[in-house]
Protein backbone atom coordinates (compact mmCIF):
# COMPACT_ATOMS: atom_id res chain seq x y z
CA UNK A 1 0.00 0.00 0.00
CA UNK A 2 1.10 3.89 -0.87
CA UNK A 3 0.22 6.59 1.23
CA UNK A 4 0.41 10.39 1.73
CA UNK A 5 0.92 12.52 4.35
CA UNK A 6 -1.08 15.43 4.67
CA UNK A 7 -0.22 17.66 7.81
CA UNK A 8 -0.19 21.56 8.61
CA UNK A 9 -1.49 23.31 5.12
CA UNK A 10 -2.38 26.19 7.27
CA UNK A 11 -3.91 28.04 4.15
CA UNK A 12 -4.72 31.78 5.03
CA UNK A 13 -8.34 33.45 3.60
CA UNK A 14 -6.29 36.70 3.90
CA UNK A 15 -3.83 35.64 1.85
CA UNK A 16 -2.92 38.61 -0.66
CA UNK A 17 -0.55 38.47 -3.51
CA UNK A 18 1.75 41.59 -3.55
CA UNK A 19 1.69 42.69 0.10
CA UNK A 20 4.91 42.49 1.81
CA UNK A 21 6.41 38.97 3.24
CA UNK A 22 8.47 40.70 5.99
CA UNK A 23 6.69 43.23 8.17
CA UNK A 24 5.88 44.46 11.52
CA UNK A 25 2.73 42.70 11.73
CA UNK A 26 2.73 39.22 13.40
CA UNK A 27 1.60 37.02 10.07
CA UNK A 28 2.47 38.59 6.68
CA UNK A 29 1.71 37.68 2.91
CA UNK A 30 -2.04 39.33 3.89
CA UNK A 31 -4.75 41.35 4.02
CA UNK A 32 -4.35 42.50 7.91
CA UNK A 33 -6.82 45.52 7.57
CA UNK A 34 -3.84 47.97 8.70
CA UNK A 35 -1.19 49.58 7.28
CA UNK A 36 1.99 47.40 7.06
CA UNK A 37 5.25 48.51 7.08
CA UNK A 38 7.92 46.73 4.76
CA UNK A 39 10.82 45.51 6.68
CA UNK A 40 13.96 45.61 5.49
CA UNK A 41 14.68 42.51 2.83
CA UNK A 42 11.11 41.66 2.74
CA UNK A 43 9.71 41.33 -1.05
CA UNK A 44 6.38 40.74 -2.17
CA UNK A 45 4.26 37.77 -1.62
CA UNK A 46 3.84 36.11 -4.77
CA UNK A 47 0.81 34.36 -6.32
CA UNK A 48 1.58 30.94 -5.31
CA UNK A 49 2.69 31.57 -1.36
CA UNK A 50 5.90 32.25 0.56
CA UNK A 51 7.84 30.38 2.65
CA UNK A 52 7.80 33.05 5.13
CA UNK A 53 4.34 33.23 5.46
CA UNK A 54 0.75 30.64 5.53
CA UNK A 55 -0.07 29.37 2.00
CA UNK A 56 -2.98 30.46 -0.33
CA UNK A 57 -5.44 28.44 -0.97
CA UNK A 58 -4.74 27.70 -4.87
CA UNK A 59 -1.68 26.60 -3.70
CA UNK A 60 -3.24 23.90 -1.76
CA UNK A 61 -5.56 23.36 -4.48
CA UNK A 62 -2.65 22.86 -7.35
CA UNK A 63 -1.41 20.25 -5.12
CA UNK A 64 -4.64 17.81 -4.63
CA UNK A 65 -5.25 18.25 -8.52
CA UNK A 66 -2.06 16.74 -8.73
CA UNK A 67 -2.30 13.84 -6.14
CA UNK A 68 -5.45 13.28 -8.22
CA UNK A 69 -4.30 13.45 -11.60
CA UNK A 70 -1.07 11.60 -11.48
CA UNK A 71 -1.83 8.44 -9.76
CA UNK A 72 -0.23 6.47 -12.81
CA UNK A 73 3.09 7.73 -10.78
CA UNK A 74 1.99 8.30 -7.54
CA UNK A 75 -0.60 4.94 -6.88
CA UNK A 76 -1.70 6.36 -3.46
CA UNK A 77 -4.14 4.05 -1.54
CA UNK A 78 -5.09 6.10 1.16
CA UNK A 79 -3.97 9.73 2.61
CA UNK A 80 -3.91 10.36 6.60
CA UNK A 81 -4.85 14.08 6.98
CA UNK A 82 -3.49 15.45 10.71
CA UNK A 83 -4.84 18.86 10.62
CA UNK A 84 -3.41 22.05 11.27
CA UNK A 85 -5.79 23.52 8.66
CA UNK A 86 -5.62 27.29 10.07
CA UNK A 87 -3.83 30.69 9.51
CA UNK A 88 -1.64 31.78 12.31
CA UNK A 89 -3.83 34.43 13.58
CA UNK A 90 -4.29 32.72 16.80
CA UNK A 91 -4.49 36.13 18.61
CA UNK A 92 -8.23 36.91 17.01
CA UNK A 93 -9.35 34.15 15.49
CA UNK A 94 -12.61 31.94 16.26
CA UNK A 95 -14.22 28.84 16.40
CA UNK A 96 -16.12 29.24 13.48
CA UNK A 97 -13.49 30.84 11.82
CA UNK A 98 -11.03 27.96 12.29
CA UNK A 99 -13.73 25.38 11.63
CA UNK A 100 -14.08 26.95 8.34
CA UNK A 101 -10.76 26.70 7.36
CA UNK A 102 -11.09 22.60 7.92
CA UNK A 103 -14.11 22.50 5.84
CA UNK A 104 -12.98 24.29 2.94
CA UNK A 105 -10.12 22.16 2.64
CA UNK A 106 -12.51 18.60 2.72
CA UNK A 107 -14.50 20.10 0.04
CA UNK A 108 -11.71 21.31 -1.79
CA UNK A 109 -9.50 17.52 -1.38
CA UNK A 110 -13.32 16.07 -2.37
CA UNK A 111 -13.41 18.26 -5.51
CA UNK A 112 -9.62 17.68 -6.52
CA UNK A 113 -10.42 13.51 -5.97
CA UNK A 114 -13.19 13.08 -8.12
CA UNK A 115 -10.57 13.75 -10.81
CA UNK A 116 -9.00 10.82 -9.75
CA UNK A 117 -9.45 7.68 -11.52
CA UNK A 118 -9.56 5.17 -8.38
CA UNK A 119 -10.59 5.60 -5.22
CA UNK A 120 -8.34 7.28 -2.15
CA UNK A 121 -9.53 6.66 1.32
CA UNK A 122 -9.33 9.37 3.33
CA UNK A 123 -8.27 9.20 6.90
CA UNK A 124 -8.61 12.87 8.68
CA UNK A 125 -7.92 13.98 12.40
CA UNK A 126 -7.67 17.69 13.92
CA UNK A 127 -4.64 19.18 14.94
CA UNK A 128 -3.43 21.77 17.58
CA UNK A 129 -4.62 24.86 15.62
CA UNK A 130 -8.17 23.06 14.65
CA UNK A 131 -9.99 23.09 17.99
CA UNK A 132 -9.90 27.17 20.02
CA UNK A 133 -8.44 28.47 21.56
CA UNK A 134 -5.26 27.21 19.96
CA UNK A 135 -3.59 24.04 21.77
CA UNK A 136 -6.63 23.78 23.92
CA UNK A 137 -9.61 21.54 24.13
CA UNK A 138 -11.73 20.20 27.18
CA UNK A 139 -11.96 17.08 27.91
CA UNK A 140 -14.26 17.14 31.27
CA UNK A 141 -17.66 16.84 29.11
CA UNK A 142 -18.65 14.75 26.06
CA UNK A 143 -19.65 16.81 22.73
CA UNK A 144 -18.99 19.87 24.04
CA UNK A 145 -16.56 21.21 21.22
CA UNK A 146 -17.63 23.43 18.81
CA UNK A 147 -15.37 22.34 16.16
CA UNK A 148 -15.30 18.65 16.56
CA UNK A 149 -19.01 18.86 16.67
CA UNK A 150 -19.07 20.84 13.65
CA UNK A 151 -16.62 18.56 12.11
CA UNK A 152 -18.35 14.99 12.61
CA UNK A 153 -20.99 15.90 9.93
CA UNK A 154 -18.54 17.38 7.42
CA UNK A 155 -16.95 14.23 7.60
CA UNK A 156 -19.54 12.28 7.70
CA UNK A 157 -20.78 13.95 4.44
CA UNK A 158 -17.54 12.72 2.88
CA UNK A 159 -18.18 9.35 3.19
CA UNK A 160 -14.43 9.49 5.61
CA UNK A 161 -16.38 8.63 8.69
CA UNK A 162 -19.83 6.69 9.13
CA UNK A 163 -22.12 7.74 11.52
CA UNK A 164 -21.41 5.35 13.82
CA UNK A 165 -17.72 6.64 13.77
CA UNK A 166 -19.03 10.08 13.04
CA UNK A 167 -21.23 10.08 16.82
CA UNK A 168 -17.69 8.46 18.94
CA UNK A 169 -15.55 11.39 17.48
CA UNK A 170 -18.07 14.21 18.06
CA UNK A 171 -17.66 13.43 21.67
CA UNK A 172 -14.26 13.71 22.43
CA UNK A 173 -12.44 13.94 18.89
CA UNK A 174 -10.97 10.42 18.23
CA UNK A 175 -12.27 7.11 16.41
CA UNK A 176 -11.79 3.83 14.91
CA UNK A 177 -12.73 2.50 12.24
CA UNK A 178 -11.61 -1.03 9.75
CA UNK A 179 -9.41 -0.08 7.14
CA UNK A 180 -11.01 -0.60 4.21
CA UNK A 181 -8.78 -2.71 1.71
CA UNK A 182 -7.47 -4.41 4.80
CA UNK A 183 -10.35 -6.70 6.64
CA UNK A 184 -7.41 -7.55 9.43
CA UNK A 185 -6.69 -3.46 9.68
CA UNK A 186 -7.63 -0.97 11.49
CA UNK A 187 -7.48 2.86 11.61
CA UNK A 188 -7.09 4.47 14.88
CA UNK A 189 -7.56 8.56 14.93
CA UNK A 190 -6.18 10.18 18.13
CA UNK A 191 -7.09 13.22 19.53
CA UNK A 192 -3.45 14.98 20.46
CA UNK A 193 -4.55 17.96 22.68
CA UNK A 194 -4.74 14.86 25.10
CA UNK A 195 -1.01 15.33 25.38
CA UNK A 196 -0.36 18.82 24.39
CA UNK A 197 1.39 20.00 27.64
CA UNK A 198 -0.33 23.55 26.28
CA UNK A 199 -3.62 22.37 27.03
CA UNK A 200 -4.50 24.11 30.22
CA UNK A 201 -7.48 21.83 30.91
CA UNK A 202 -5.40 18.74 31.22
CA UNK A 203 -5.03 19.96 34.78
CA UNK A 204 -8.61 19.10 35.65
CA UNK A 205 -8.09 15.68 34.69
CA UNK A 206 -4.66 14.15 34.73
CA UNK A 207 -6.06 10.43 34.01
CA UNK A 208 -6.23 9.70 29.88
CA UNK A 209 -9.15 11.60 28.73
CA UNK A 210 -10.21 8.88 26.57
Amino acid sequence: MRSIQLSDPHIDFYYKEGAPAVCDYPICCRDNGVDQKAMPGSRPAGKWGDYNCDIPHITLKSMFDFIATNQDELKTDFITWTGDNSAHNVWDNTAEEITDYTRNITETLKSSLTKADKTIEIFPIQGNHDTWPVNVEDFTKKNSNYAINHLKDTWRDSSWLSKEESELFAEFGYYSKPMPFNPKGVVIGLNMQACNNLNWWLFTNRADPG
